[in-house]
C-alpha cells in the first residue's frame, strides 16, 4: 500500500527520503519538508512490512533552510542512528555540521563552519564504524574534510581530506562507508581538465583516522 508521509506534516512538499535499519531491525525515514509551519527535516519510524508511521514524525532541530533543502543531510545507522545536517538557521547559511536523533534536545556539534563559504555545508556524507564510532565528511567551500568522532560524531579531529586533482570549483553530491577503520568517500566535483571547460566527475578516495585506533 501507498504511504504519503508528507501530509503528515499538513500539505506539501517532501524531498529527499533516506532509508535506514539500526541494529535492532527497526526501520527509519528522514526526509526534507517545507509545508507551512512544518518546514525542515524530520524522521519517523516505519513499519517495515507495509511502510505505514510507527510512530510520529520528530523535527530536527534548526534544520530549516531558506534555501530549500540545498543544505545536505545524511541518515546512518548501527546500534543506533543519528542524521548529520547542515545546520541551517532560517535566518542565515549554515554555521556548523551537526548530528540529532529523537530524544535528543540539541543537536551534537561536530564541525563549526563559521566564516567558511556559503556552500560549506550542502555536500556531506556519514558512517558507523564495527565499533560504533561515526564518521562524518563535508564540503567546506574548499576541501572536503573528515572526523571520526564518538557515537555521535562528537570529539573527533577535522582533518583535511583534500579536492580531486585538476578540480576547479564545485562539490555537488558525498558519499561515504566505513571500510574497517577508514572511511571511502565518493565525491561528485566540477574538474577542468584542457580543453573540456567543465565537466563532471566522480572520484574515490580513502581517508585514514588520524589518531591511533581504539574502541568507542
Amino acid at each position: 500500500p501507498d504511504q504519503n508521509l508528507q501530509s503528515q506534516l499538513g500539505g506539501c512538499c517532501g524531498y529527499q527520503p533516506k532509508l535506514a535499519f539500526d541494529g535492532a531491525g527497526r526501520l527509519w525515514i528522514a526526509w526534507y519538508s517545507n509545508a507551512t509551519a512544518s518546514t525542515g527535516l524530520f524522521v519517523q519510524q516505519l513499519d517495515p512490512a507495509t511502510g505505514a508511521p510507527a510512530g510520529s514524525p520528530a523535527k530536527a532541530p534548526a534544520s530549516e533552510s531558506s534555501y530549500n533543502n540545498s543544505f545536505g543531510s545524511a541518515l546512518t545507522c548501527a546500534a543506533t542512528c543519528r542524521l548529520v545536517y547542515g545546520n541551517s538557521p532560517a535566518a542565515g547559511p549554515a554555521n556548523a555540521v551537526v548530528s540529532w536523533w529523537p530524544g535528543q534536545s540539541a543537536p551534537t556539534t561536530i564541525a563549526n563552519l563559521a566564516g567558511t563559504s556559503q556552500s560549506a555545508g550542502r555536500v556531506l556524507a556519514a558512517a558507523y564504524r564495527a565499533d560504533g564510532r561515526l564518521w562524518v565528511a563535508w564540503f567546506d567551500g574548499k576541501s572536503y574534510r573528515a572526523s571520526l568522532g564518538d557515537a555521535t560524531g562528537a570529539g573527533g579531529q577535522a582533518q583535511d581530506a583534500g579536492v580531486p586533482k585538476g578540480a576547479a570549483s564545485g562539490a555537488y553530491a558525498l558519499a561515504g562507508m566505513a571500510v574497517g577503520d577508514n572511511l571511502l568517500l565518493a565525491a561528485n566535483y566540477a574538474w577542468k581538465p584542457a580543453p573540456d571547460p567543465a565537466p563532471f566527475a566522480v572520484f574515490v578516495n580513502t581517508v585514514a583516522p588520524q589518531a591511533p585506533v581504539t574502541s568507542a
